[in-house]
């Protein structure tokens, strides 16, 4: 069964011609070097352990996923892989108009405290989206635990979204908080969620 699972995933990482596995943190110490020196189709991967970070996609077309792809009955996998946002932003930002083909799978994303940001351009910035700050971009979240963030003043604790429908699947919300709006999700502007 693993041997299936392994070809399953290499044809998976390999779905684009010339596309890349760039290893977190083998190769690269943080996720966002990583995700810096990518190209569209590549895939990162990242090994358990916690990552005191706040990543943007940067309107890339990448897979960011855990090992959790090697062994989806064990939850353990993702608990143990954690981007932790040091209350420094937003734990993930997508903001560069990212689609589907931009996937994040199998992480705890954690102590996010939001992304400072003005996504109606009415000149007042609050921040949003401890766990996931989105505008305009419609990427792929997939088996994620997104808990003990915040996304005070502006709202969405957990995930935020203006103009934005993410692919959703297996994403469990925790002890998310906001003082204002949406503790653990806040969708505005059309976003569907």
């Amino acid at each position: 069964m693993k041997r299936f699972e392994t070809f399953i995933l290499v044809l998976i990482l390999q779905s684009y011609l010339f596309s890349v596995v760039l290893n977190v943190p083998a190769d690269y110490v943080y996720i966002q070097s990583a995700i810096d020196v990518s190209n569209n189709g590549d895939s990162i991967l990242v090994q358990q352990g916690i990552y005191y970070e706040n990543i943007n996609y940067n309107g890339k077309s990448i897979t960011i996923l855990s090992t959790f792809y090697q062994d989806t009955s064990n939850i353990q996998i993702i608990e143990n892989t954690i981007i932790n946002g040091n209350d420094e932003g937003s734990c993930i930002v997508f903001e560069n108009g990212e689609v589907a083909s931009s996937i994040i799978d199998g992480f705890t994303l954690s102590n996010g405290d939001g992304y400072l940001a003005d996504p109606d351009g009415n000149g007042s910035f609050y921040t949003y989206g401890g766990g996931i700050y989105l505008k305009d971009s419609n990427p792929t979240l997939k088996n994620l635990i997104i808990k003990n963030n915040t996304g005070n003043i502006g709202g969405g604790g957990g995930l935020f979204a203006y103009n934005s429908s993410p692919n959703l699947s297996n994403i469990t919300f925790e002890n998310n908080f906001s003082d204002d709006v949406g503790g653990a999700i806040y969708a505005r502007q059309g976003s569907n969620l």
